[in-house]
């Protein structure tokens, strides 16, 4: 698979092929973050975007709804538009593409000329996702993969369904088109933005914002008086790019959460490992706010408000409790600079849970300006050899067979300055590189290593001269 960015932000043209460990490297303000939350609202759109234009999409002009009246079964034959993938794929970017400004809570003007696209190779192969969704009261969908069939049954009582023809097309455009690429792009998608800390601590600044919606309400219907809606919600809440509203409305859910992932359950020792990064647990208290439990040996450990716990504490509660409550196998875990407000000796351990989690099959997605993340990564990847040196090493510091990385899995991108074949002179546009991976020598990135080489040689200059 081949990601292909078009006037993105600082992004002139940039083309990446994501691995199971995909990392964004580059100076700040180079256009890190718009490649991520562009990818993230596209996986985003692809499970609740695409019902609103599904039927631009595909043609299911063949497809009768009123067999369900009829046999109370719908039979829909996918491997048609299995066949007809690339067009219908190219349908899907170019819609998401127009809609892009919206990820970033912009203007579409500003992203007028913007282009996203994705692009399927061989290795991408196409299986329909078993799924089997109930809808309402009346309606199943299932899908047979051998026979490439999705079924669509009415289980009312009644010969009746209770939604409009043409609803009910749209809603079986959309199951198709979840059915078709969910293998391909995942399951399902989790970020844990830039701005995470902050939403982390104003959970209960945003209730107020939200009763403050409620009251407004309230006073347009007793006073009789007309209230743009969609003005009054969206003056504030569209400010905030994707992303950031996803993070602030799973913080507004987390005393709902409450099941054990199936990562949670198939891996427990990640979670146990993800504890010791943060030092502790979270929990939930009497009056539902987050609270944090430190780990203390010599005490007994306190019950702290997130605004009383440490930085690195509100830095990590986005991931703890998508590990905890809803990880699982063939997901996307998207991570924008994992290392904020960690120590190096985090920044090397989160490295490490990344890759103890691809190789449980989450596929992880980060931008970093941590040269510790990057050099981890070497280590990790120096393991893979697998001789007696290597294993000695490994046994000695403490590392496991699961933090084991394979240099095919991970694949890395540096932002450098764009020029195009008519101007070879740089300018203030960007694009992406893939930085090589040495099976023998791990990753090198100029850009952390000119720093560091600049460091040394004034530290050098200034101690011997």
């Amino acid at each position: 698979m081949k990601i292909i960015v078009d006037n993105i932000g600082a992004i002139k043209h940039a083309e990446l092929v994501p691995g199971d460990i995909t990392v964004i490297c580059g100076k700040n303000n180079s256009g890190k973050t718009y490649v991520t939350y562009a990818y993230y609202g596209f996986l985003n759109f692809l499970k609740t975007g695409l019902i609103e234009y599904s039927d631009e999409i595909i043609d299911l002009s063949d497809i009768n709804t009123d067999e369900l009246k009829e046999n109370k079964v719908l039979e829909i034959n996918i491997g048609k538009y299995l066949d007809n993938y690339s067009n219908i794929l190219n349908n899907i970017c170019d819609i998401y593409s127009k809609t892009l400004y919206r990820v970033f809570a912009s203007t579409e003007k500003r992203f007028k000329n913007s282009k996203f696209q994705i692009i399927l190779d061989d290795s991408d192969v196409l299986i329909p996702a078993p799924t089997k969704v109930k809808y309402g009261e009346s309606l199943v969908f299932n899908t047979d993969v051998d026979k490439k069939i999705l079924y669509v049954s009415n289980i009312n009582e009644n010969d009746t369904i209770p939604l409009p023809s043409t609803f009910l097309l749209t809603l079986i455009g959309h199951t198709i088109l979840r059915v078709m690429f969910k293998n391909v792009f995942g399951s399902d998608t989790f970020i844990a933005s830039v701005e995470r800390t902050g939403a982390s601590i104003f959970k209960k600044e945003l209730y107020l914002n939200r009763n403050r919606i409620v009251e407004k309400l309230s006073e347009s219907a007793t006073k009789d008086k007309d209230i743009d809606i969609h003005e009054f919600l969206f003056s504030s809440y569209s400010l905030y790019p994707l992303p950031v509203k996803d993070n602030v409305t799973f913080i507004q859910e987390l005393d709902s959460l409450h099941l054990e992932s199936p990562l949670s359950q198939s891996n427990p020792e990640i979670l146990a490992k993800f504890s010791e990064i943060v030092g502790g647990t979270y929990g939930i208290d009497k009056d539902g706010d987050v609270i944090f439990i430190p780990k203390l040996s010599k005490s007994r450990s306190p019950k702290l408000q997130l605004t009383e716990s440490s930085s690195v504490a509100r830095a990590l509660i986005h991931i703890d409790y998508y590990l905890r409550h809803r990880a699982q196998k063939n997901e996307n875990l998207i991570v924008d600079e994992p290392e904020l407000n960690l120590h190096p000796e985090n920044q090397r351990l989160i490295a490490r849970l990344f890759v103890r989690l691809a190789n449980a099959g989450i596929k992880i997605f980060i931008t970093t300006h941590s040269d510790y993340i990057i050099r981890e990564f070497n280590t990790l990847i120096l393991f893979n050899q697998n001789n007696s040196k290597s294993n000695d090493i490994m046994e000695m510091y403490g590392y496991d067979e699961s933090e084991v990385l394979n240099p095919k899995n991970i694949k890395i991108y540096a932002t450098e300055q764009y020029s195009s074949s008519k101007s070879k002179k740089p300018n203030d546009a960007y694009t992406l590189v893939p930085v090589h991976v040495d099976e023998n020598w791990g990753i090198s990135i100029s850009s952390f290593d000119d720093s560091i080489n600049m460091m040394n040689e004034i530290q050098d200059k200034l101690l011997w001269n």
